[in-house]
Order: C-alpha cells, then structure tokens, then sequence
C-alpha cells in the first residue's frame, strides 16, 4: 500500500490542536496547586506542645522498628474510613486524639503513626545511625550524631521549628551524607495487621 503525506493545512491544524490542549493541562495544574496553596497544604507548620518528636530525628516504633520522620499531623488526619478500618480508636489508649507521624522505615514502607507507638530510644539509647531508605535522600542532606537527619530547604521551609526542637541544631559532630534516590502494645500490635493503600504505608 502507498502512503502519502498529510497536507500541510492539516498538519498545522493537529499541531495548534495539540498547543492548546497542552496549555488547558497547564492551566488545569495551576488551578490545582492554587488551590492547594489556598487550603494551607504549603504553609509552614508551627508545633504544638502536643509534639514529642520532630521531622528528621530518627525513632523506633514498638513493632516496624527504625524510622525517621518526615512529617507529623498534632491529630489523625487520615479519613473517617482508615480509621475505622485500623481501629484506631479502639486499640489506641489516645486514639486519633494525639500526635501522629509520616515515617519512612529501614524496612523500606512509609507508614502513618501514633505517637504513643514511638520512641526515641533503642534499647536504653539514642538511635544513632540514619535511617536507610530509598527515599531519605528527598528529604534529607545528612545526618548528625545522636539521631538527627538534616532537613533540606524545603522541608525545612515546611516544618521550620522541628530543627530547633529536636537539638539539632546544637554545636556536635560533624554532618555525614545519606543515601536515597534523591541524596548528593497491644495497640502496636493490632495495627501491624492492618494496612491500608498501596506504596508500602499502613496503619501505625
């Protein structure tokens, strides 16, 4: 069978279709990030008294074991439905009224957790060593004995009193690199079982 070119007028057509399909996707991301700004997702987050840890200290959760923070919520923020379905008011002595933590852990998930479930001891110490995760490189440029991860600009943007309170920023040892993609009770118990979504995150 012959082809033949496509006349010049179409070929014009199909591209100015095509532009401007690209800046309705432009102007429809926009939209979305407008509106994100406009509900807070962006502003920074002041902590409360509530908060025991801060994003970048490394803990340790009573069942998945080491973890770093990368973000924390002052009450469970997840929706009506993961709390049902991990029971978290049932199994937790505080339940969704308490602080609770976006985690990345050395198992390589990221879960959302209850504050009564960490710790930042490991065995009667600090956890000293940074938590190893594909991901800790997004949002992390090293690590700083005993336990703290240092925050890169725009987490640091974001969380902008974690540093502080977590004694990170206290004269001591040197910083060392992390890797990562990106880098230069019986409540416990109950909610291992329970996973919700996909990506390796869970109820915690």
């Amino acid at each position: 069978s012959s082809s033949y070119p496509l006349p010049p007028r179409w070929v014009e057509d199909r591209a100015v279709n095509d532009g401007f399909a690209m800046l309705r996707k432009i102007n429809d991301h926009n939209a979305y990030i407008e509106a994100l700004c406009e509900s807070s997702v962006f502003a920074p987050k002041l902590r409360s008294e509530r908060m025991r840890y801060c994003v970048g200290q490394s803990l340790r959760h009573r069942v998945f074991g080491n973890c770093v923070a990368i973000g924390w919520d002052p009450f469970c923020d997840a929706s009506e439905g993961w709390i049902t379905a991990n029971g978290i008011d049932e199994v937790l002595e505080h339940g969704r009224e308490q602080p609770f933590y976006h985690l990345l852990f050395e198992d390589g998930s990221n879960r959302y957790c209850s504050q009564e479930n960490l710790s930042s001891n490991h065995g009667g110490g600090d956890c000293r060593g940074p938590v190893q995760h594909d991901l800790v490189g997004f949002f992390f440029v090293g690590f700083k004995m005993p336990g703290y991860h240092v925050l890169n600009d725009a987490l640091r943007a974001r969380c902008p009193e974690d540093e502080a309170a977590s004694g990170a920023l206290a004269e001591g040892e040197g910083v060392e690199a992390v890797g990562g993609r990106g880098g230069a009770a019986s409540g416990a118990g109950r909610e291992a079982q329970v996973d919700e979504g996909g990506g390796g995150g869970g109820a915690d």
